[in-house]
């Protein structure tokens, strides 16, 4: 009978009738095992050796009431649906009763294996990044999939962005900055947070940025500090003589002596550097 399970041909061997919980068509061909009684082609939602549960993503009583019943949870965040009561169970970082969103500040549902936080960094403009591609929205000048460092030729990386590198001055290397102290890349010779000025005992040269000054300059500079030196020595005794002493014609010579010493230790300018060095502007 298609109805019983079991070998009664071997020695102490019976047969005995399945039980498949009326959730089976025992005439159906292959509907249950004919040794083993295991119950196959479970009709009505059903699943199980005896076809005793509802099947996966079904829920409800598959004996008594037989009214298993498909889950309402969403499939792709769902791990499974308890089969007696209904409830979804979400993958990692999922929400909703039917596991249908990511968490709060979440992303990467659509990949079916549970979502991942967004890390959005300080320089993004919200924690909430795209649902899809998990990048998360950048204040001005900062880049990065969490918003996590300066975008190239900006610095000073922060909660409002990054600032715009000030390297548009011609001795500077390109306009890229330091990130942490915005000073420019110079090229030789020059100093600067923006590369605009020419280091001590260089001199400036209209489209070959700052040169080195030749021995000729250094020696004048040493002269101009020499009589330095001795403008501040004259200038101490000036100040040590009574005024009532300084009369006429005296005082009238060390004013003019003063001011040779003063047209003297002026440096010199770059028209006279250019001039001595025989170059033409």
């Amino acid at each position: 009978d298609v109805r019983y399970f079991g070998e009664p041909l071997r020695l102490g061997g019976s047969c005995e009738e399945c039980d498949c919980n009326e959730n089976n068509d025992l005439i159906l061909e292959r509907s249950r095992h004919p040794i083993s009684g295991d119950c196959d082609l479970c009709l009505n939602n059903t699943d199980g050796r005896h076809c005793e549960y509802c099947a996966q993503w079904y829920y409800g009583d598959a004996i008594g009431a037989k009214n298993c019943t498909e889950c309402s949870c969403d499939h792709c965040g769902s791990s499974y649906c308890n089969n007696t009561s209904g409830k979804c169970v979400c993958h990692p970082l999922v929400d909703g009763s039917n596991c249908d969103r990511c968490v709060e500040d979440a992303w990467g549902f659509s990949k079916c294996h549970g979502c991942q936080m967004c890390s959005c960094a300080l320089a993004s403009s919200s924690p909430q990044c795209h649902q899809k591609t998990g990048q998360c929205a950048c204040m001005s000048g900062s880049t990065g999939s969490r918003c996590e460092a300066c975008q190239h030729g900006y610095w000073n990386y922060g909660p409002f962005g990054c600032k715009k590198c000030d390297c548009e001055a011609d001795l500077s290397l390109g306009i890229v900055c330091d990130v942490i102290t915005g000073q420019c890349h110079c090229q030789d010779g020059t100093t600067g947070p923006r590369c605009d000025q020419c280091l001590p005992e260089y001199f400036r040269i209209p489209t070959y940025s700052c040169r080195l000054c030749d021995e000729c300059v250094h020696l004048l500079n040493a002269d101009s500090d020499a009589l330095l030196i001795s403008a501040d020595v004259v200038n101490a005794s000036v100040g040590n003589v009574s005024t009532k002493a300084l009369t006429g014609a005296r005082l009238k010579r060390i004013e003019t002596e003063m001011s040779k010493l003063r047209r003297a230790f002026v440096c010199p300018s770059r028209e006279m550097v250019m001039a001595a060095n025989g170059e033409v502007q």
